[in-house]
């Protein structure tokens, strides 16, 4: 019996840390190389500040990772955002084969959104675009 989608592993050694003042996202791991064609076989985790200039993070109604690879560009939507403790939160973002289609530099971002009861965009922030894996 195989791997259903709920068995899906974290993995620990693919981690980003967002800094929230240069709103740069940095890593510490050796991991830098994506296989063309794998989908959701990488998950790559992040942690930040859980307060922005006095804006809780934790609340954004939509948190996603805007992503672009050669000729491809999709965003995926953070479902697992979670507070750590009450300074930093964490989340991750499931790579999936629509990233991985072209062989090149993959470039995302980290968008938090706060949208209020008529969809009007009442936050939002980003971090600058990050260059850290190839396919």
């Amino acid at each position: 019996m195989g791997l259903t989608h709920k068995d899906i592993l974290v993995d620990a050694d693919v981690a980003c840390k967002i800094d929230v003042v240069s709103r740069i996202i940095s890593s510490s791991s050796n991991k830098n190389h994506l296989l063309q064609f794998d989908h959701n076989s990488e998950r790559v985790g992040f942690t930040m500040d859980r307060y922005v200039d006095g804006h809780d993070m934790s609340l954004s109604d939509r948190v996603a990772v805007k992503y672009i690879n050669v000729k491809t560009s999709d965003m995926y939507i953070v479902d697992d955002l979670k507070v750590n403790d009450d300074s930093t939160i964490t989340f991750s973002w499931l790579i999936s084969g629509n990233a991985t289609q072209e062989v090149g530099t993959l470039v995302f971002l980290v968008n938090f959104r706060c949208i209020d009861h008529q969809g009007n965009i009442t936050y939002n922030w980003s971090t600058k675009p990050c260059h850290i894996f190839s396919i």
